[in-house]
């Protein structure tokens, strides 16, 4: 499996090739919001503008969506992905960070932040140290009435037939994801509900959306897999015995004859949950 050292133009490519998995999902969570013809909206966390792009078909042809990434890189490449897009006009990118966000109060009709507020442990590596806090400034941007909403990625079945090393896999990531490791029960991604509510956001609500992937997939579509196999399972290695990692690259790679995803029963999905509040009146 490939190293993480990767360029901006690689690690772009394989967010793409990714999301030709997980896709089908988002457009779910994204239609979920119901986001109105002309608004404006805002990416936070937007990488290479992948979101973005999806985001800009919602508010038509009078609407706006900006995006928001601490990456100067990742800004410019979704700036080069918006200008190649059927809606070059309606995108806009800026680098900013998600404490101190580059833009007024009440700038915004809605906001959309996925796989971005991760917390971390006291003391540990991660992203954001007070999710709360964070989504406040969150919903300062946002007008009174308009939505805050929060994205993760929360699970994965991908190894039908092996659950057994499944459960290895997604217990090594406890050790190495640093918004999993040591992270205590409160601090957990799935409880921003909680966040939502203690930062004074209204209509707290949870939503799970899944993407399901099944035989026979195409090549495009099996290669996908392959980058969602890499992204996911690569640095597990050293919490595995060598028979497990063995096993793993036999049906994970795909120029092994045993790829799982090239086998004619296969069928597999990865799964999203959407938390949104609302910003109160003044």
């Amino acid at each position: 499996m490939a190293s993480r050292s990767h360029s901006t133009d690689e690690y772009a490519s394989t967010l793409r090739e990714v999301s030709r998995v997980t896709a089908p999902a988002i457009r779910q969570a994204i239609r979920a919001l119901g986001i109105e013809a002309g608004s404006a909206g805002v990416d936070v966390g937007c990488g290479v503008g992948l979101d973005t792009l999806l985001l800009a078909e919602e508010v038509g042809e009078h609407g706006k969506v900006v995006g928001v990434d601490l990456s100067s890189d990742f800004v410019r490449a979704a700036g080069q992905a918006a200008r190649r897009s059927e809606h070059p006009e309606r995108l806009d990118f800026v680098v900013g960070d998600l404490g101190d966000l580059p833009m007024a109060e009440n700038s915004f009709d809605w906001l959309w932040c996925k796989d971005t507020l991760w917390p971390r442990a006291s003391g540990g590596g991660g992203v954001v140290s007070e999710p709360v806090s964070a989504l406040r400034e969150l919903a300062r941007v946002v007008r009174p009435g308009g939505t805050v909403a929060v994205v993760f990625w929360s699970g994965q079945k991908l190894l039908p037939g092996y659950p057994k090393l499944e459960a290895r896999l997604d217990a090594a990531q406890t050790e190495w994801i640093p918004y999993l490791r040591n992270i205590p029960p409160e601090r957990h991604f799935l409880g921003a509900l909680g966040w939502i509510r203690s930062a004074g956001l209204a209509d707290g609500q949870a939503s799970c959306f899944s993407a399901c992937i099944y035989a026979p997939l195409d090549k495009a579509l099996q290669q996908a897999m392959g980058c969602v196999f890499d992204m996911l399972y690569t640095d597990a290695r050293p919490w595995l015995t060598a028979e497990e990692w063995k096993l793993t690259e036999r049906l994970c790679r795909p120029e092994s004859p045993d790829f799982l995803p090239a086998t004619p029963s296969y069928c597999g999905s990865v799964h999203y949950t959407l938390f949104t509040g609302r910003v109160p009146p003044v």
